[in-house]
């Protein structure tokens, strides 16, 4: 019963070091000064993918620590992509918006962030997923 408490607590003390080291190294690499990127998903009936997008994106960056702020603009879907969407936002911190299909919420929300590095992935344009994989790495 001695052996089984040592080991316990051997195992206690490792994880105390090692989180001890990783918030040194954070703080020193300066992760709360790098600068936030933002990615805007424009969705229009993805029901099946917007949660792996979502939850992917959000996993892969906080592997990089890379700091983001996530809008998903909706262009008018007749399936479930809000319901889903609203239902991530509840453990992803996002904004939701509805975009007109001529693209002027774009736009707009460009305008917003003029300084910031803003991502755009149109999930129905298989040439902007390959900027979703470019931001993944």
């Amino acid at each position: 019963m001695l052996g089984l408490f040592a080991i316990l607590a051997c195992y206690g003390a490792v994880v105390v070091l090692l989180h001890l080291c990783y918030y040194r190294i954070r703080k020193q690499s300066g992760f709360s000064k790098r600068k936030k990127s933002h990615v805007v998903l424009i969705t229009h009936n993805n029901q099946s993918q917007i949660e792996w997008y979502v939850r992917s994106l959000y996993f892969f960056s906080s592997l990089q620590g890379r700091r983001i702020d996530t809008t998903v603009l909706d262009e008018g879907s007749t399936d479930d992509t809000l319901q889903i969407v609203e239902r991530l936002s509840r453990k992803h911190s996002m904004n939701i918006g509805k975009s007109g299909a001529d693209g002027e919420g774009v736009d707009e929300f460009l305008r917003l962030y003029d300084q910031d590095e803003v991502i755009v992935v149109r999930l129905q344009q298989q040439e902007d997923l390959t900027k979703w994989m470019q931001f993944q790495q």
